[in-house]
């Protein structure tokens, strides 16, 4: 009968260390981040949102550029981009095997129009159908993931003018606090990631 309670104090014992010792691995593998991109057609719904958070912002870049659904299309045009870049928001990815680096875009140096994506292709249409040829693609996302934007167009302003998509804005965010545990507070933007802005 004494061993029941000595076996569930032992038990407790070593749950309690194991949790304990899974909580000090996990705190020193989080590497804290401090980007978040949010996407979403109501600008205000953004605005609101950084309004709400100021005090935890350290700088922010906001765009308004055009979306093609379908195919998860981003225009902007070289002054919007450069914004991002400022904001270091626009990483360019090398691949080894299944290992994915992510580094910072310097500077946009490609003559235009040019498609950053993970999937290379000639030519790329709006939402009604019209077609733009690529200068040059390379493999670049905006974050560090390309899930919810699987394409970023950058156009010059007479191309950017004539791109029929819908109008979407883009906030990238330096945030004061670990993006990880201020990501809570965006949930209601309609595309939101994390991303490193030391790298």
């Amino acid at each position: 009968m004494k061993k029941i309670p000595l076996m569930l104090l032992t038990l407790g014992v070593i749950g309690a260390l194991g949790y304990g010792g899974y909580s000090m691995v996990m705190k020193f593998m989080h590497k804290e981040v401090y980007g978040i991109i949010l996407v979403d057609k109501d600008a205000a719904k953004l605005e609101a949102l950084a309004q709400k958070q100021k005090s935890d912002i350290n700088q922010m870049a906001e765009v308004t550029g055009k979306w093609v659904a379908t195919t998860k299309t981003l225009a902007l045009t070289k002054d919007q981009a450069e914004q991002l870049i400022k904001q270091k928001a626009l990483k360019a990815v090398t691949q080894k095997g299944d290992d994915f680096e992510f580094t910072t875009l310097k500077q946009i140096n490609t003559q235009l129009p040019i498609l950053y994506s993970k999937n290379p292709t000639d030519s790329v249409t709006d939402a009604s159908g019209n077609e733009y040829v690529m200068n040059a693609n390379e493999y670049v996302v905006l974050g560090e993931s390309s899930a919810g934007v699987a394409a970023i167009l950058i156009l010059d302003q007479a191309a950017y003018n004539n791109f029929i998509g819908e109008a979407i804005t883009v906030q990238a965010l330096d945030q004061k606090v670990d993006a990880s545990k201020a990501l809570a507070n965006y949930t209601s933007a309609e595309i939101l990631q994390i991303y490193d802005l030391k790298k």
